[in-house]
């Protein structure tokens, strides 16, 4: 704006031959370029937070969604392993699971409907 405003009282100054309005456009110039160093060196000297790269945020989700879908998996007998940084995952087949958590399947799906 105060350079707009610069350009402005130039012509006019220019257009009047007026030397106060020269100064004055000046004055507004210096004014706007004073402002425009002092927020770069704020700017500049302002501390910032280091932001986490994209591939750590992506290992914390999977770890939270891995965590979160194995709580349902497991009830079934399967268990998502995440090999760390994600390289690759394995469902692994709980062996055996079935005659070891009949009762607690029975107690989580309830009792089944009679069929013929």
């Amino acid at each position: 704006m105060l350079t707009l405003a610069f350009f402005i009282i130039i012509y006019q100054t220019l257009a009047a031959k007026s030397e106060g309005l020269e100064i004055v456009s000046y004055i507004l110039i210096s004014l706007a370029f004073a402002l425009t160093l002092i927020g770069q060196g704020m700017n500049f000297y302002k501390k910032r937070e280091r932001s986490k790269k994209f591939s750590d945020m992506v290992v914390e989700e999977l770890d939270t969604y891995f965590m979160k879908i194995n709580d349902i998996y497991n009830r079934r007998g399967l268990r998502w392993m995440v090999i760390p940084g994600h390289f690759w995952i394995e469902l692994h087949i709980m062996v055996g699971y079935d005659e070891v958590n009949q009762d607690l399947r029975d107690h989580i799906d309830g009792p089944k409907p009679f069929t013929l």
